[in-house]
């Protein structure tokens, strides 16, 4: 009879993080008692990560790792086989989104079994995307795949397809929680869990509204990850409970327009469930979310996080916001308003960057092209800053990009556009908010229409057609078409 094998396929913020670190912390225990849980081998980028996820090859490019994901799986195989175990368990979130075939590797020595954990769609949403204003843009919340059909079930029906609906076990995410999530976890596997286990405190927890509320209200500060890592810190390690009535949905008007394929997924999920009720919760919980709406954080919730925060921490803010008043009840700007904001958002930028270096110097196009060339090919630590940069919305974002490659014309944009100069406006915010929209261009040597007529897959895509030139289209030889 072959051991068994459960392979835990985690959808984001469902418990993933809480449950493998509790398999890691009692990984000795747990092969005296005849459970394997291979130590996890990470590459640069998944350093702590106590999942298996360098065998993910969804992710694979992304992680930058010398060492391929079919190399980790061999070694995890092998780890398996050493153990020599009656059950095992490997766990990744990035699965749930794999290719399912990649897993029957193991079916030839394994007796293998999936498990996944589903969540109501609008917890899960609302919840990965607070996660991603809490930690900077390690995910992009803007992404289409965070919604719909793809965000409901991913690949399961994949799974199911290859392995057997007999050999998937469909948990829920919130019940288990109630009756407990690592005990859930093991019941589904038939194993008794033990009280002598060490349990450690949950892991990836997301944060309050008031933080996250905090946090998204800092997004246009042009912080870099070291200052943003000390508010981070300090605003998590805070009391907040007296504001834990307080409520903001962060969710943008596309997450509530299901269509059909995505009501059948959640049709879908509660038969997998066998829940009856699974789809009129969710609904309820659409209504939940869509009656709460967003809106600025309340002033003296502001007050007292502000003052709450050492010196330092307020001092990083102020540098970058000098028009703190708490007399006057302004703290952080509004994000309802930030285009009227009468001072600079975007003018400080990261320093000592050899890449900026290279763009500062860059005065002619030939050079210029050279610069974006070189940085086409960013280091991983390079990369890594970039990914922490706390810049959550998508207009910061690629302000802060275009800025930072000092390819935008500022003075040359003022000369041609006296009304911004009028203004007082920032120039590259406005290009960015409106200018490229009414084909204004950022520097004599690019067009915006002309960029635009051009390829009309960036036109169709919406996206900043000099944030795409400097981003992409030089790298992949797009002309830049001069004014």
């Amino acid at each position: 009879m072959k051991p068994k094998l459960y392979i835990h396929i985690g959808f984001p913020k469902t418990g993933s993080s809480t449950i493998q670190k509790f398999l890691n912390l009692n990984r000795k225990q747990l092969v005296k008692e005849g459970i394997c849980y291979p130590e996890p081998l990470c590459g640069p980028l998944l350093q702590g990560h106590e999942g298996h996820m360098s065998m993910v090859e969804a992710d694979a490019k992304s992680r930058h790792d010398v060492i391929p994901w079919y190399s980790y799986r061999e070694k995890y195989f092998d780890a398996l086989l050493k153990d020599n175990c009656s059950v095992n368990i490997l766990s990744a979130e990035g699965w749930v989104y794999d290719n399912p075939e990649n897993l029957l590797f193991f079916q030839k020595n394994f007796d293998v079994k999936f498990i996944c954990f589903f969540r109501n769609y609008f917890d899960q949403v609302s919840s990965l995307i607070k996660q991603t204003i809490k930690e900077g843009p390690r995910l992009n919340p803007f992404s289409e795949n965070l919604y719909g059909k793809y965000r409901v079930l991913a690949n399961i029906e994949a799974y199911i397809d290859i392995f057997g609906r007999e050999n998937c076990i469909f948990l829920d995410f919130d019940k288990a929680k109630r009756t407990g999530l690592l005990q859930s976890f093991f019941a589904a596997m038939s194993l008794e869990f033990k009280q002598n286990y060490f349990i450690p405190s949950s892991v990836n927890v997301t944060p309050t509204d008031a933080a996250t509320s905090f946090f998204y209200q800092m997004s246009f500060l042009p912080l870099n990850y070291k200052e943003w890592f000390v508010l981070h810190n300090e605003i998590l390690a805070l009391d907040l409970s007296k504001w834990k009535d307080y409520h903001c949905s962060f969710l943008p008007q596309k997450a509530f327009c299901l269509d059909k394929s995505t009501l059948d997924a959640i049709h879908r999920q509660a038969e997998l469930l066998s829940d009856s009720e699974w789809y009129s919760f969710t609904m309820k919980k659409k209504v939940f979310f869509s009656n709460m709406g967003d809106h600025d954080l309340p002033f003296e919730i502001q007050r007292c996080i502000f003052e709450s925060l050492s010196d330092k921490a307020r001092n990083i803010i102020s540098q970058y916001w000098p028009h703190i008043d708490v007399s006057k009840g302004k703290i952080l700007p509004s994000m309802r308003n930030i285009a009227s904001e009468p001072f600079n958002l975007l003018v400080r930028l990261r320093q000592n960057r050899s890449e900026s270096a290279l763009y500062l110097s860059a005065r002619d196009l030939s050079r210029r092209n050279l610069a974006l060339k070189y940085c086409s090919g960013r280091t991983v630590t390079y990369c890594l800053s970039d990914w922490f940069a706390p810049i959550f919305s998508v207009t910061a974002r690629v302000a802060f990009s275009i800025r930072r490659s000092c390819l935008f014309d500022i003075g040359w944009y003022l000369e041609q556009y006296p009304d911004v100069a009028k203004a007082g406006i920032d120039p590259v915010l406005h290009y960015v908010r409106c200018g490229a929209k009414e084909g204004r261009d950022p520097a004599p040597w690019f067009s915006t229409r002309t960029y635009l007529e051009a390829y009309p897959d960036v036109a169709a895509s919406g996206v900043n057609p000099f944030y795409h030139y400097i981003r992409y289209g030089c790298s992949e030889g797009r002309e830049k078409y001069t004014c």
